[in-house]
């Protein structure tokens, strides 16, 4: 019965990105950013000083289910991939199925949302519902379609700030919307369902929207930013770009309201972030939601999947090996060849060697990502003191308060100082890991906190 209504192809392509999801999950280890989310899910709130909240319950479901472990961590992500992938299938009418699921495979930000636990598998699931909720809500103006659609957008929002533009950019793609009472609506119930989190950031000082608009690094117009941003698009789209130019010229017909608010948040989306990043910083990731539209876009078109294999399939290729490698033990030759996957391979064992040096007193972090993943491997929370680094959930937690000045710590530092224990990360600058009194290491520090 589900094969008749959901089709063969469908459960079948479900099945394989499960099990290349479950594998990739449960054969790495937690990356720097996971674990800090880690932290946010032992917290649950409306709010974190650097991102929305949906993230943290996404992980508490999980952990509460299966454990504190990286399957615990990562099943509700891959479930809502899956979820992603299912909203996609059904936005095209179920057209064009295998060209959906090469996409799925060869497109690094979506293939990645798949197996990670960040902001970014919410914000994909609940792109592919809005898209979804839209194309239903623009051929039936109802107020079920309209709830659909408010709710979508609520997710979105608790998912990542910059959400914002994809509605934004749909609406600007068919200004009549706002012609509609139903619209007006679908405002008022977003307001009502995105109150919370505004509650919390007013008594938290508005901290998050600070941190994204003054506390990204300089604001300062750099041409490398520019460079940056267009050259980390190249990677997340690889030759695919090259193709969704080729079917924009030759195949993609702007035919209704639904094509253009695609082709707004495609392109759009793009154009946006790159008048951004001329002042400020902007991350690979952040276009998750412009290659959604991409995809449903390119996959709505009379598309033959040979030609789209010609240009996908060296990426396709790229992308299955290097999940394979993902899957390799920390030990394997190939995995120490590539010094950047000790943050994902070798941390359990960087864990004990720090664990085994400081036995019998507690340990503190300057960097939030040391303290996230040294808490999670212990399943014990310690602090993240920012000395020198930027601010974070660690921040707001305080949870340094509950050390006595007088008592003795180990502090894993950034710098080099006399009579530090070294200890190699894999890349980048290694560990100092060093004894102090803890009133010792505050006056010691105090001057960069000033």
């Amino acid at each position: 019965m589900l094969k008749k209504i959901l089709g063969q192809k469908f459960i079948i392509y479900l099945l394989i990105l499960l099990v290349l999801n479950l594998l990739n999950s449960v054969l790495m280890e937690l990356s720097y950013d996971e674990a800090y989310y880690w932290v946010y899910s032992k917290f649950l709130a409306f709010g974190y000083y650097d991102h929305p909240p949906m993230i943290g319950p996404i992980i508490r479901i999980g952990t509460t289910i299966f454990g504190t472990n990286e399957f615990g961590v990562r099943i509700v992500p891959i479930l809502l991939h899956l979820g992603s992938f299912a909203f996609c299938y059904f936005t095209l009418s179920k057209k064009n199925i295998d060209a959906l699921f090469v996409l799925f495979m060869t497109l690094p930000l979506i293939a990645g949302s798949g197996f990670l636990a960040l902001p970014d598998s919410p914000l994909l699931f609940f792109t592919c519902f809005f898209f979804w909720a839209v194309k239903k809500y623009l051929s039936e103006d109802n107020f079920r379609n309209s709830l659909i659609v408010a709710i979508s957008i609520v997710g979105l929002f608790y998912s990542k700030y910059h959400s914002i533009v994809i509605v934004a950019l749909t609406v600007a793609s068919n200004m009549s919307l706002l012609k509609r009472k139903s619209f007006w609506s679908i405002v008022g119930i977003t307001i009502i369902g995105y109150f919370p989190h505004i509650l919390w950031q007013y008594r938290h000082d508005f901290v998050s929207f600070k941190f994204h608009l003054f506390k990204r690094g300089n604001n300062e117009i750099e041409i490398k930013k520019v460079i940056d941003y267009i050259s980390g698009q190249f990677f997340v789209f690889g030759m695919f770009f090259v193709f969704y130019i080729y079917m924009f010229r030759e195949k993609i017909k702007i035919k209704d309201k639904f094509s253009r608010a695609l082709l707004f948040n495609s392109a759009g989306f793009l154009v946006f972030l790159l008048l951004v990043s001329f002042r400020s910083k902007i991350e690979a990731n952040w276009t998750v939601s412009a290659c959604v539209a991409v995809i449903l876009l390119v996959c709505s078109c009379d598309l033959k999947l040979k030609n789209l294999l010609r240009f996908c399939a060296p990426i396709l290729g790229v992308l299955l090996v290097f999940r394979v490698i993902l899957m390799l033990p920390a030990n394997n030759g190939i995995m120490q060849k590539i010094p950047r996957l000790s943050e994902v391979k070798r941390w359990s064992k960087i864990n004990n060697e720090i664990k085994s040096i400081s036995t019998g007193y507690k340990v503190v972090a300057e960097k939030y990502q040391y303290a996230a993943k040294y808490s999670f491997f212990e399943n014990e929370l310690i602090p993240a003191l920012h000395f020198d680094g930027r601010k974070s959930q660690f921040s707001i937690l305080k949870l340094e308060k509950n050390i006595d000045p007088d008592e003795e710590v180990f502090y894993m530092g950034t710098k080099n100082v006399k009579g530090a224990i070294i200890i190699d990360v894999g890349y980048k600058q290694p560990i100092y890991l060093k004894k102090y009194k803890f009133k010792d290491l505050l006056n010691e520090y105090s001057h960069s906190r000033k």
